[in-house]
């Protein structure tokens, strides 16, 4: 049994969100709540380190606390604008707030605060600035990727009134909100499609449609009378066929159409009038299949369109290919599009903590792929991820004795990556998933007990989970839950991990280690005037240089920064004079990253962020 089954903290709820300050050196603080400033205790354990100590209720002081907790304690910098990290909600699967089984838009008002509370003053929230909505209009399947109704919600999820205070919610937390837009194809069940079907299908075998008579509709799909491979399907008995590239219910829209692209504005107005903060773009190197250049027409269009009724909408593009092809799509002045060649089981960090490459290759893909997209659209924001709905989580990535620790330091790499982080729901659980598409979509592990707004599962779906739920995590400093809240904390105290740009320190890395700068104030490229013009304060703060340090390896070890400029300048300099060198540490384990004689001492698993 690790040390850490046993260092699981038992705090009554009267006591969450106080501090407790007892005279003698105890300060009792649960993981997941309190202050976000504050002292912590120490004791000196056997090999003379330091640690944060937590005293029980009983008096017992074997619980001791993450050492993170107290060294991640800056102020939170809530900079307003499209950097941050996103949260991707599956509706139906997250909270039911009307106790049919289903999620549903009141669920999430409810967890809005487990989310972000709005409050920096509180550890209680995961601290995420953005909610990414999968597909929420009304639809004949359970993931609601093929739409019937661009301007509604589905039914079981709610109604707009109930959008219209889910808005309201999130603007009081200071959350943003994107809906994920499928403007690929539409349901078989549209009107639209149902038009030109059903006036199609009529035709007898050899019969032509006189397009100067049909349905308007006709143009607004791809149809053809000739005979074609894959991604078509037949009308009826007719000679036509529709394109359909991922399945006979989902017809592809021809995006080229001007009347589609008038139709697609006003439901992109529709919603940025709702209040919405933009928009996650579904399929979009199906858009002109095969076509790479039709495909950036597009999205040049939406880009264009969107950012003509809300200049700082944000907008994020999936495009499930390789790294040249959507790099080359920033150059439609989309913001973002995943980056999928760091995300998924066979992704640049899973490949270095499964040991097929060395540390140093994420810091040197991060500099190539962030030079790749700058070069296509200087004010590209990337959009690191690890999972989605059509991935295998996480927890599936990674087995043996050091299971925990790779699944915690992948996140945190992914964090750590410039631009927009996504996480999955669940994720931050550690929730497993994978095979067919329900399995990655089940109910949010809320308890493993009788839970109010616990939703039922998607019809197919057959899997357990590895890791406890919400409820039992919470309250274990060292469990997945409080490692991840950690990892976004310092996201929001260091603006420079996002905005900052990259470079890989080539004298630190090596097979095990990986070390990045993350350039000031002079890098970002936002903030300059306006409303978003920052104080001096904050530009003093701001110009500062991070340098983050991320051990891969199983091995403990110990790095010399004095090769980036971290010089002892005086021989009786002190290792407690050193260690403020130390702004943000994340340990997956008791162990944590300290200073000795100058060097940096790196536990297996850890990162540390050093600040001159």
């Amino acid at each position: 049994m690790k040390k850490r089954d046993v260092l699981k903290l038992k705090i009554k709820k009267n006591v969450i969100m106080e501090l407790v300050l007892c005279t003698m050196s105890v300060l009792c603080i649960t993981a997941c709540s309190g202050k976000k400033k504050g002292n912590a205790s120490y004791k000196k354990d056997e090999s003379n380190k330091e640690t944060t100590s937590k005293v029980s209720d009983d008096g017992d002081e074997n619980n001791v606390l993450p050492k993170m907790y107290d060294i991640n304690n800056g102020e939170y910098h809530n900079l307003d604008d499209k950097y941050g990290t996103c949260y991707e909600v599956f509706l139906r699967s997250f909270c039911d707030g009307n106790g049919d089984g289903i999620g549903d838009i009141k669920g999430l008002i409810s967890k809005l605060d487990y989310i972000n509370d709005g409050n920096s003053e509180t550890d209680d929230d995961l601290g995420v600035d953005q909610i990414w909505l999968m597909p929420i209009h009304p639809s004949p399947s359970y993931h609601k990727y093929d739409v019937v109704d661009y301007m509604n919600i589905d039914e079981v999820y709610g109604n707009l009134d109930d959008f219209d205070n889910l808005v309201n919610e999130c603007n009081k937390r200071g959350i943003k909100l994107i809906l994920d837009m499928v403007f690929n194809h539409t349901s078989s069940e549209h009107p639209w499609f149902k038009e030109v079907y059903n006036e199609i299908s009529a035709l007898k075998h050899g019969e032509k449609i006189d397009k100067n008579k049909c349905s308007k509709f006709f143009s607004y799909y791809n149809i053809t009378d000739e005979k074609s491979g894959s991604g078509y399907r037949q009308i009826g008995e007719s000679d036509y066929y529709y394109e359909c590239q991922f399945s006979g219910g989902m017809p592809d829209l021809n995006l080229a159409n001007a009347d589609v692209r008038k139709e697609l504005e006003k439901v992109m107005k529709f919603w940025l009038d709702k209040g919405v903060s933009g928009f996650r773009l579904d399929a979009t190197t199906y858009y002109m299949s095969g076509d790479l250049d039709g495909n950036i027409d597009v999205l040049t269009w939406l880009n264009n369109y969107v950012k003509s009724v809300k200049e700082d909408a944000y907008i994020v593009g999936e495009a499930w290919t390789n790294e040249p092809t959507y790099s080359a799509m920033y150059k439609s002045g989309v913001d973002s599009f995943f980056n999928f060649e760091f995300a998924d089981k066979g992704g640049v960090i899973s490949s270095i903590l499964n040991g097929s490459k060395d540390a140093s290759y994420f810091g040197e893909m991060v500099c190539k792929f962030n030079d790749d997209f700058e070069s296509n659209n200087e004010n590209f924001i990337d959009a690191p991820f690890l999972s989605n709905h059509d991935t295998g989580r996480v927890a599936g990535y990674f087995a043996g004795d050091e299971a925990d620790e790779k699944i915690k330091i992948a996140w945190a790499m992914n964090m750590l990556q410039g631009g927009r982080a996504f996480l999955y729901y669940g994720e931050e659980l550690g929730m497993k998933g994978s095979g067919a598409d329900e399995n990655k979509r089940v109910h949010m592990y809320w308890s493993d007990e009788e839970y109010a707004g616990m939703t039922g599962d998607p019809e197919g779906s057959t899997f357990k989970m590895k890791y406890e739920s919400y409820e039992k995590q919470k309250d274990d400093p060292y469990s997945i839950y409080n490692f991840m809240k950690q990892n976004i904390k310092l996201r929001n105290i260091y603006p420079q991990i996002a905005r900052g740009k990259n470079e890989l320190l080539e004298e630190l890395s090596d097979k095990n280690i990986c070390a990045l700068k993350k350039g000031g104030l002079e890098s970002f490229k936002t903030f300059e005037d306006g409303a978003n013009a920052l104080t001096d304060e904050q530009k003093n703060e701001y110009a500062k240089e991070l340098y983050i340090v991320i051990n891969t390896s199983e091995e403990e070890t110990e790095v010399d920064i004095s090769k980036c400029g971290f010089i002892l300048k005086d021989n009786k300099v002190t290792d407690e004079e050193t260690r403020k060198w130390i702004v943000g540490i994340l340990q997956t384990n008791e162990e944590y990253p300290d200073m000795k004689d100058g060097k940096l001492i790196m536990p297996a698993y850890s990162i540390a962020i050093l600040s001159k």
